[in-house]
């Protein structure tokens, strides 16, 4: 339980850099996001589930921040980091609800 609720608290800290280009967190956690949402499409498409919209924001967040430390930042990335927090929220309030 604690560590969905770091991994989420990853996600909104993640959106928040790309939204406001904090540039020292923008390669750390573009890695982690990318890697980690890497890992949970790849592990989606091997069950044979295709629809993993979770962890395609995380992939696409994770990019979009390793191109923003790079100083390629179209606009579209503010929706993108709205997203991620949106998404972040979202799972702590699920994770932190759950019965288990």
């Amino acid at each position: 339980m604690v560590l969905v609720a770091i991994l989420n608290a990853l996600d909104v800290m993640a959106g928040i850099t790309l939204i406001a280009n904090i540039s020292f967190l923008l390669l750390p956690l573009g890695l982690f996001h990318f890697v980690k949402g890497g890992w949970t499409l790849y592990t989606s498409f091997k069950q044979g589930f295709f629809f993993e919209v979770l962890g395609g924001i995380d992939f696409l967040g994770g990019i979009c921040c390793i191109l923003a430390y790079h100083g390629i930042i179209p606009v579209s990335f503010l929706v993108i980091g709205i997203i991620m927090v949106i998404k972040g929220v979202f799972c702590f309030m699920i994770g932190g609800f759950s019965s288990s």
